[in-house]
């Protein structure tokens, strides 16, 4: 905590955000902010409120103006939100997006500017469509395919799956179902991969260190991904384009190759506890470019 001295001056060049007076904890973090700041808080604080008030004081004691001011948030909505709630609190315009919104604006700003953006419903659609033409066609994966199955459906089906002349029982609602889910959980499964930029092979290895009891059904798992995680990543790079769960990556290496060159010194990042590698990855490398202060509130209780 400040001096009481230091907290009223403060308190006099801030003023009032979002019409309240904010606390002396409040002021406190705001004024005495280091080049790192972490600011922990729960629920229903004012978080939020710590960060319009820290930017009106970068702005009041002209530490800063607009255009070299970034929040990040972690949601579209919230980031209107901050957005909104910043114009109101300080009557200035600051850039308040997300990490993916970022990561875009890093890749249209650079080299890789003129690829185009493959959105999730085509993705989707290369894995859906090779998964039904592998499980139509190709007896062994087929034969993985219904091992992964529930033992009820495994004991319906199992045994008839290895014949050539086997056909896809779409009138079964629970086979439906279960087939549906499988195709829903290898997706998942890509998009973490394209996000943090892991392989098959990196999987089996964290499977390995990690998978627990599990460790057996998820490498099967991985078997039954593997071709579409190739079928996956073969469409972007036939079309050379940007992946939505990708993108942050991609936007790391725009940075690191000195394609895209940051404007900013002072970066905040609201409800921080939900940051992942890849994001700290792309601030890390932003920051090794040229060096900001970094101002981050979070709550550790939803970590």
């Amino acid at each position: 905590m400040l001096p009481k001295e230091q907290i009223d001056q403060a308190r006099a060049i801030i003023g009032n955000i979002e019409k309240h007076e904010l606390s002396d904890e409040q002021i406190s973090a705001i004024a005495g902010a280091g080049h790192n700041t972490l600011v922990l808080a729960g629920a229903g604080t004012g978080k939020t409120t710590t960060i319009i008030g820290y930017i009106a004081w970068l702005l009041a004691t002209k530490r800063a103006v607009p255009e070299e001011i970034l929040v990040l948030s972690f949601t579209r909505k919230s980031a209107d939100e901050m957005s909104q709630r910043i114009m109101a609190g300080t009557g200035m315009t600051i850039r308040a997006c997300t990490f993916h919104s970022l990561g875009l604006e890093i890749c249209r700003s650079s080299t890789i500017a003129d690829r185009p953006i493959i959105d999730g419903h085509a993705s989707n659609t290369v894995v859906r469509e090779t998964f039904e033409r592998l499980l139509e066609r190709n007896i062994p994966y087929r034969l993985l395919a219904f091992k992964l199955m529930p033992k009820e459906l495994f004991g319906k089906y199992g045994a008839a799956a290895r014949r050539e002349d086997f056909h896809l029982p779409t009138d079964d609602y629970a086979f439906n179902q279960y087939r549906q889910n499988l195709i829903e959980n290898a997706q998942t499964i890509i998009q973490h991969m394209r996000q943090n930029n892991i392989g098959i092979d990196g999987m089996r290895v964290l499977n390995e260190r990690n998978g627990g009891r599990h460790i057996g059904r998820n490498r099967e798992m991985l078997r039954l991904v593997e071709p579409l995680y190739a079928a996956y990543t073969d469409n972007f790079r036939t079309t050379h384009g940007i992946d939505f769960p990708g993108m942050i990556v991609d936007a790391i290496q725009c940075v690191k190759s000195g394609a895209y060159r940051h404007p900013y010194k002072y970066v905040l990042i609201d409800e921080y506890q939900d940051m992942s590698r890849p994001r700290y990855a792309l601030i890390r490398a932003l920051r090794e470019q040229r060096d900001f202060t970094l101002f981050c509130v979070g709550d550790d209780w939803q970590s």
